[in-house]
């Protein structure tokens, strides 16, 4: 092997990891006040749902149609393609979650909210993510 094939085989290396690390974001958390990154995984965020304690908003990006099929408890439905004109109605500075099918609008949503201002914006991902029963009809429950 060339030197030169060397260095591009530890690059594609490199880029295969870090690939690989922003796909699985950690799941460890400090547990701090203010940590939210140890929410993103599906039992926690079961944990912050039973807790009640923190301020948070768990909002359901996908379409009133999709929300209805089922939802996480206590989610709201704000379309993400409306978001910016309907944010949450919650302080800047609560925990907003959002979550779709796939967690591609909820990471728009994301991006949305940040921009507005909004400083703990966690996307959760998809639906399907959450462990225990989903809700049905155009309540939160």
């Amino acid at each position: 092997m060339t030197r030169r094939a060397g260095i591009i085989s530890v690059l594609l290396a490199l880029l295969v990891a870090a690939l690989a690390a922003a796909q699985n974001p950690s799941t460890e958390g400090s547990g701090a006040e203010g940590d939210i990154s140890r929410y993103r995984v599906p039992a926690n965020l079961v944990e912050l749902v039973e807790d009640g304690e923190r301020d948070f908003i768990i909002v359901d990006v996908r379409t009133p149609a999709e929300y209805r099929t089922g939802h996480i408890p206590g989610a709201v439905n704000i379309d993400y393609r409306e978001i910016g004109d309907r944010p949450p109605k919650v302080d800047r500075d609560a925990m907003v979650v959002t979550y779709c099918r796939s967690g591609a609008r909820a990471s728009r949503a994301q991006a949305t909210l940040e921009r507005m201002g909004f400083e703990n914006v966690v996307n959760f991902g998809g639906v399907a993510s959450w462990p225990e029963e989903l809700v049905t009809g155009d309540s939160p429950r």
